[in-house]
């Protein structure tokens, strides 16, 4: 997984990414609930993402993991072209 803390949004990524959406929560909920819609959006407003068309984005997966607290962690593995 990258590093997220590093990027700035003069940074984005340039290649194809699989994206890894993990919703820690503590009441788990079915992980074709977690809208990761939002998240990617989010990315590519915020500059992270250049796009989020599938040039960009080639895999989306979500999972929801029980936690002692509600927070969502977001990977980006960058694909080797």
């Amino acid at each position: 997984m990258e590093v997220r803390a590093s990027l700035t949004p003069q940074d984005p990524f340039t290649r194809p990414v699989d994206i890894e959406i993990s919703a820690h929560q503590r009441r788990c909920i079915d992980s074709d609930n977690i809208c990761a819609k939002l998240y990617i959006d989010g990315l590519r407003h915020a500059g992270i993402l250049q796009d989020d068309t599938p040039t960009y984005v080639r895999k989306v997966t979500t999972q929801s993991v029980k936690g002692d607290s509600n927070w969502v962690e977001i990977g980006l593995d960058k694909i080797q072209t």
